[in-house]
């Protein structure tokens, strides 16, 4: 179970990893290929791991994934190297998100999404629902789109001064 966010050149997942209801390790699951997208998902690990293959590869063709169940639930994400989103289905479909200026997919997205409507940035938003939702867990990994280097870490206030967090 996944939680991402995306917003302004900035990508954010959540890193913990999950056998039913059992938290069994944190994982890195953004993935940088060597021209600089980032790829990512949701759904069965086997599937995003092939996923981030086919990116770290180079995005050629289609996307076919392993074989799975029918009802297995799947998202893909891609943030190509000039901060374009792309998001994938289970069928290899890709959608390009041109319009929308923040998004967020997994576990707790709508709760992500308000957080960013109300102006938090990706990584906040993920670190929100790392505190408030279900099978979201710290720490929060956070890259950056292209090839630049990341921004200065934000500080995140304390739970006990939460008016600098969500005031």
């Amino acid at each position: 179970m996944t939680s991402i966010a995306y917003r302004s050149g900035i990508l954010a997942a959540d890193s913990g990893c999950w056998v039913d209801s059992v938290l069994i390790s944190r994982v890195n699951k953004i993935q940088r290929s060597p021209n600089g997208e980032l790829a990512t998902g949701t759904g069965p690990s086997f599937i995003v791991e092939e996923f981030k293959r086919w990116c770290w590869d180079g995005c050629q063709g289609r996307f076919q994934p392993p074989p799975h169940e029918p009802d297995d639930g799947f998202t893909g994400l891609v943030i190509d190297s000039k901060g374009m989103a792309w998001l994938y289905d289970l069928h290899g479909n890709s959608t390009q998100c041109k319009y929308e200026p923040y998004l967020a997919i997994g576990y707790g997205q709508e709760f992500m999404l308000g957080a960013m409507a109300c102006g938090r940035s990706a990584q906040q938003a993920v670190e929100l629902a790392c505190e408030f939702v279900a099978y979201a867990k710290p720490p929060v990994q956070v890259e950056r789109a292209g090839l630049g280097t990341l921004p200065e870490p934000i500080q995140r206030p304390s739970m006990e001064n939460p008016q600098g967090w969500m005031g």
